[in-house]
């Protein structure tokens, strides 16, 4: 038997690791022998398109050895920490924030320093306390500018005139803020809006009843309700007028039924006689609440005629007849 000269490839060459290349050759005593070489430059072992070969450039950070990346298509080693970075990949710890090599994950509003440690823009808050942005409160009314420029700090320690809270539609009058429940006659002192409970919508705070006049509303609820037509005398005496006779809560019982026994309720419904004699329960009974308001429609701020309905002074009796009418100039009020 011939046996092959030393050196001489008795197999094809393999990726042992990422970074060495296997190559098998004759040892010249008739024996198959394994030869390790590093790949050069920093580049991965090729197990792809030409297997069993080194690379020579790359295109991604896989394509390098473990320490490396990939660097207009060469491998460079990764960076130290606080060293500049644009990518995870690109630092040996793995991590890179706020544009620097880090020892960490960092999340705003933490940053990463110089030395590569995440810090709450270089305060150093206590275990267990987080790293927040503070909104500036200049109105002082524990709600923060929702268009301020916000602060860092620990959580536990608010920069001064700061609060952790970004709600405030204007951080220049303590009387807006979400949650308000008062009404006003003039904008608010910094941004000028009548939105003062920071809902983004204008309400207002008295009744409007356009071209409305002060009628009697049907007095009890009977057919659906709201049956009656609204008149211009009063069921029973002193009954106040109103600007609008709405359906209002309330619960009507139509077709009352005598009191059934146990056996009868138990009973199944057989017919259709049968099933129309159960109790009706009627709901938004007609109602009379609205006995003031504007007869017009009135902007924030603006003043209008504001009528208050008056009563009656005895059953069949005409509005006015026992408290007269009154209209008086207001102002409309919003939030």
């Amino acid at each position: 038997m011939q046996v092959r000269r030393q050196g001489t490839a008795c197999g094809k060459p393999f990726c042992n690791t990422r970074r060495d290349l296997a190559s098998i050759a004759c040892d010249g005593n008739g024996t198959c022998g394994i030869s390790l070489e590093t790949c050069a430059n920093g580049f991965a072992c090729q197990l792809e398109s030409s297997p069993g070969t080194c690379r020579t450039n790359c295109a991604i950070d896989a394509e390098c050895q473990a320490g490396f990346f990939c660097n207009a298509g060469a491998c460079v080693p990764q960076k130290t920490l606080g060293t500049a970075c644009t990518a995870d990949g690109e630092c040996g710890s793995g991590h890179c924030a706020s544009g620097v090599c880090c020892k960490s994950t960092c999340a705003s509003p933490n940053s990463c320093d110089g030395a590569g440690v995440c810090k709450c823009q270089n305060l150093t808050c206590n275990a267990g306390v987080s790293c927040t942005l503070f909104y500036p409160d200049v109105d002082v009314d524990g709600f923060g500018d929702k268009n301020g420029t916000p602060k860092v700090g620990c959580a536990d320690t608010p920069p001064s005139g700061y609060v952790a809270d970004n709600t405030d539609c204007d951080d220049h009058d303590a009387n807006a803020f979400p949650g308000q429940t008062a009404y006003f006659t003039t904008t608010s002192k910094g941004v000028g809006t009548f939105d003062y409970n920071c809902d983004g919508m204008v309400e207002k705070g008295l009744p409007e009843y356009p071209n409305a006049t002060c009628t009697f509303c049907p007095s009890a609820c009977s057919g659906n309700g709201c049956s009656d037509p609204t008149s211009t005398t009063c069921g029973s005496a002193n009954t106040q007028a109103s600007l609008a006779c709405p359906r209002q809560g309330g619960i009507c019982l139509v077709n009352p039924q005598p009191i059934q026994t146990a056996a009868e309720i138990a009973l199944p419904i057989s017919s259709a006689s049968e099933a129309s004699s159960v109790v009706v329960i009627q709901l938004a009974c007609c109602g009379c609440n609205d006995h003031a308001g504007f007869t017009s429609a009135v902007g924030c701020g603006l003043t209008g005629s504001y009528v208050t309905c008056g009563t009656c002074a005895a059953a069949s009796g005409a509005v006015g007849s026992g408290t007269a009418t009154s209209a008086a100039t207001k102002t409309q009020t919003c939030h």
